[in-house]
């Protein structure tokens, strides 16, 4: 099975461009782990908050 170029690379930056294509600025991987870990712990708020609110409503 042949691997994408991505995968095979070792791409740690991706630039971000605008519609004429001129940098606007450039995504790193320690960027979007910081930013899905957030949102990751986010969401494992909001589920333990809705868990303690319905068991409190449970009889």
């Amino acid at each position: 099975m042949k691997q994408s170029n991505l995968c095979a690379e070792t791409i740690r930056r991706l630039p971000i461009v605008d519609e004429i294509g001129e940098l606007v600025g450039i995504l790193t991987l320690d960027d979007a782990l910081q930013l899905l870990s957030e949102e990751l712990l986010d969401l494992a708020k909001l589920v333990r908050y809705e868990q303690k609110k319905e068991s409190r409503h449970r009889p």
